[in-house]
């Protein structure tokens, strides 16, 4: 199914680009929010699946990725990135008024969703899917995030390197590993700054003590190598709320691309439906 395009103008004059699958008398809307270095048409797999049963999908590139503007890999800050979303938000609700609303955040995505809704709120959201969140990377430790604080915020505030995305631990799709690769909208740069506000608000996430306030159905592959699933567990466990906690035995990071993904859109539908339900 071919997306509409649709554009706006964020804070900092960047023309962002969004796409919206629409389906005719939708049940419900997903606002989705991609992960780092790749870009919402990515997920046409995804939003072919639930079109077809009455979910539209509405994504956005965020600055610096795909076809939004900015300098690749580069955001002003990370609370620009949540003022992105919320703008965002504002254009899927102008969109599909009365509908219901969930927002959908993966990696990188998840990260910035789960922080969205504790630290921002939406009034219209009726709950968040994270998927695979960055909450923590499987290879980071206190003194890594120290030295990287350190030479960033004193020698190279603007740097920004390769991210070294171990891209075969993606999905254990080939077809989609070698879409990725050629992919010309795709790219493996990150600002220095900006990924460490990254970091930063992912440990934030790791330590966050108190209750979360919307509906969360949080989501990873037991065999994740790019962000840690072990995180994912302890948030669950942790916080407080209306929270769903679906481990996927042997999935790597990307849910939604993954062979068997069928049934993690599956899940996903009956538990927007749940919550739809619980909602009347």
């Amino acid at each position: 199914m071919q997306a509409e395009t649709f554009e706006w103008k964020n804070d900092q004059g960047l023309r962002m680009h969004g796409l919206d699958w629409r389906t005719p008398d939708p049940q419900a809307v997903f606002a989705l929010v991609h992960g780092q270095g790749e870009h919402s048409g990515r997920y046409y797999q995804l939003a072919n699946w639930f079109t077809a049963r009455r979910i539209a999908v509405v994504g956005f590139d965020q600055q610096g990725y795909g076809r939004s503007e900015g300098r690749r890999g580069f955001a002003v800050s990370y609370e620009a990135l949540l003022d992105d979303i919320g703008q965002f938000l504002e254009q899927v609700h102008a969109r599909y008024r009365g509908r219901r609303l969930f927002l959908y955040g993966h990696s990188m995505g998840g990260n910035l969703c789960m922080n969205f809704v504790l630290k921002r709120r939406f009034a219209p959201l009726s709950g968040l899917i994270s998927s695979s969140p960055w909450i923590k990377l499987p290879f980071e430790t206190p003194a890594f995030r120290e030295v990287a604080d350190r030479l960033i915020r004193s020698y190279t505030p603007t740097l920004t390197l390769p991210t070294g995305l171990a891209v075969h631990f993606l999905t254990h799709d080939p077809e989609i590993i070698e879409m990725y690769k050629f992919d010309p909208y795709v790219h493996d740069k990150l600002d220095a700054r900006t990924g460490l506000e990254i970091l930063n608000a992912g440990n934030w996430l790791h330590d966050f003590q108190g209750r979360f306030p919307l509906p969360l159905l949080l989501m990873h592959g037991s065999e994740d190598r790019i962000t840690d699933p072990q995180a994912s567990r302890d948030f669950a466990r942790r916080v407080q709320g209306p929270i769903v906690f679906k481990e996927w035995p042997d999935m790597y990071h990307e849910l939604h691309n993954e062979i068997g993904c069928e049934a993690v859109y599956a899940f996903s539908r009956q538990w927007t439906n749940e919550i739809s339900e619980l909602g009347n």
